[in-house]
């Protein structure tokens, strides 16, 4: 009955009461989700793949909750570790690759510099409240 304590971790991760997840479209009534967070009752997967989605979650994050409530390493961070070694490794080994995603990096970062500029002269003109838009 992991499911009952994964559920809570994942509701409150999002900062919401039961009261308040219950309103959101997709979840059940306060009752059924108080009852599946006591271990009263087990949801179908159908009901509890709507309520993962009215959190903004999906079966795999209810998985890597179930992980961390045993103390394991969530699924998705072993396969990002997994991705991260390869990819270091490839840019180890080929500087042409390397120059490409340091070019590509550099090119996203320079534009958010550049608005970021931009939006601290506008504030400036302001007087430091908003821009309206």
């Amino acid at each position: 009955m992991r499911i009952a304590d994964a559920l809570r971790l994942l509701r409150t991760r999002e900062g919401l009461t039961q009261t308040a997840a219950s309103k959101r479209e997709g979840a059940p009534d306060f009752r059924t989700l108080s009852h599946w967070e006591t271990r009263r009752k087990m949801p179908s997967l159908k009901l509890l793949g709507a309520y993962l989605l009215s959190l903004g979650f999906d079966f795999h994050d209810l998985q890597d909750a179930l992980d961390q409530i045993e103390g394991k390493t969530p699924k998705r961070l072993e396969q990002a570790d997994i991705l991260l070694r390869d990819g270091l490794e490839k840019l180890g080994s080929d500087p042409e690759f390397c120059r490409k995603v340091s070019d590509a990096l550099g090119l996203g970062l320079g534009a958010q510099l550049k608005d970021l500029e931009h939006r601290v002269k506008q504030l400036e003109g302001f007087g430091g409240r908003l821009d309206p838009r």
